[in-house]
């Protein structure tokens, strides 16, 4: 495994280059140069945090800086002399120890890193590390990360660990890596995507990530368009969104309910504290009287297979008239924004307070056999105030491997 190199404008096209990392040495990283990060130093410099996998299959990590820091591309990394520059501690596994962060260098001018460990117990664990001049590593002994994996079998990889600025401010661009592990006792595999490069940025009220695609991602969408404004969804109906390709396509939805009428949403059960259970309770063929109602996304011609992207309106407060939205996506058939992209659905919806990426895998629905439908399984009406949907032109690859000079 070695670290493929691309670099983007826009974060939307990308120029393939040559290869930034290859395995080369028996002490840090012969079977393999794994996941990492990078991270952008004082005084406009660069560094790569990556984990290698040694000669005895131990997971280590190792540093790399730029060859020529001034080629705008960085097309040629060296790995430090003092490599590895962490190495597994006798309380974890040594070759279950990986994927390093971005460094976060903190008021104290401290930098932070967080690495994925499974323990003595079996359970793993983020680690955080701390260093002073980005070469010289200490374990901290207070990790806010070494228990949140301690009651479940899961694993952790790839974390992110950075800091967010207020909404509006100082955001962060950031890809998700999402490791799907589709039925995975039967396929024995796994599926793994790139999401849209998105914002994420902290709420005003301070207590909630807000997450949106970043504005290039608009440069995709083609002159075939569709918009629609107060359509009528009464309970049990369903419409097709036709003259657009509903394969790939960017939507904006937003839709409506009579103020009015929100005194006669279903009570919420103080019980139902998971949305991701209650959703799986809730999917969008259980009746309710505000919802679920939403979009039929990757759908086939006779519904047979679809993903379903719906909202639940729920009281939570009698007296003070207070009510939650739940927002699901159900893929038991295989303000919101929908991104669709043959295989992929991405909701966001609440202007980015509630995010879902989902990985599909239609058999029936794919291209010209994929259609788009709104929908309202609910007792009562809703209405559609606003709707726009755009087929999506695909993203630019160039490769430029082997030339040295474009």
């Amino acid at each position: 495994m070695a670290w493929a190199h691309s670099v983007s404008y826009n974060l939307v096209d990308w120029i393939h280059l040559d290869i930034a990392l290859n395995p080369t040495d028996p002490d840090i990283d012969i079977n393999g140069c794994w996941s990492g990060s990078t991270t952008h130093l004082p005084n406009d410099k660069l560094a790569i945090l990556y984990t290698g996998r040694d000669s005895k299959k131990h997971q280590v990590q190792n540093l790399a800086t730029p060859k020529n820091p001034s080629d705008p591309f960085l097309r040629e990394w060296a790995k430090s002399p003092l490599n590895p520059i962490i190495s597994p501690s006798p309380d974890f596994d040594p070759k279950e120890f990986r994927d390093p962060t971005t460094a976060w260098l903190g008021p104290d001018k401290i930098w932070r890193i967080v690495i994925g460990a499974k323990m003595g117990n079996g359970k793993w664990a983020g680690l955080l590390f701390k260093s002073s001049d980005f070469e010289n590593w200490t374990r901290s002994t207070k990790s806010p990360f070494s228990k949140l994996f301690e009651n479940n079998d899961l694993i952790l990889e790839c974390p992110d660990f950075f800091p967010v600025g207020i909404n509006g401010s100082d955001g962060d661009n950031n890809y998700m890596n999402n490791n799907d592990q589709y039925n995975y006792e039967k396929m024995k595999k796994k599926y793994a995507l790139k999401s849209f490069p998105r914002t994420i940025v902290l709420s005003e009220s301070g207590k909630q990530l807000i997450q949106w695609p970043i504005e290039e991602i608009e440069k995709l969408r083609s002159d075939e368009k569709v918009s629609l404004q107060n359509k009528e969804l009464h309970s049990d109906s369903i419409f097709e969104i036709s003259g657009i390709t509903a394969s790939q396509v960017d939507i904006e939805v937003s839709f409506e309910i009579e103020v009015s009428e929100l005194e006669e949403a279903e009570p919420m059960n103080p019980s139902w504290i998971n949305p991701q259970l209650l959703c799986n309770e809730k999917n969008s063929s259980v009746k309710g009287i505000f919802g679920p109602f939403g979009l039929k996304v990757l759908a086939s011609n006779d519904l047979s297979e679809q993903t379903s992207i719906f909202f639940h309106i729920l009281k939570t407060n009698e007296t003070e008239k207070k009510f939650k939205i739940l927002m699901c996506s159900d893929q038991s058939r295989s303000s919101l924004r929908d991104g669709i992209d043959h295989s992929i659905v991405e909701s966001f919806g609440g202007e980015g307070r509630s995010v879902i990426t989902a990985r599909v895998y239609p058999k029936l629905a794919i291209n010209k056999g994929s259609h788009l439908y709104a929908f309202n399984n609910g007792t009562k009406s809703v209405k559609i105030s606003n709707l726009n949907a755009w087929s999506m032109k695909n993203a630019q690859f160039e490769s430029r491997i082997g030339q040295e000079n474009f």
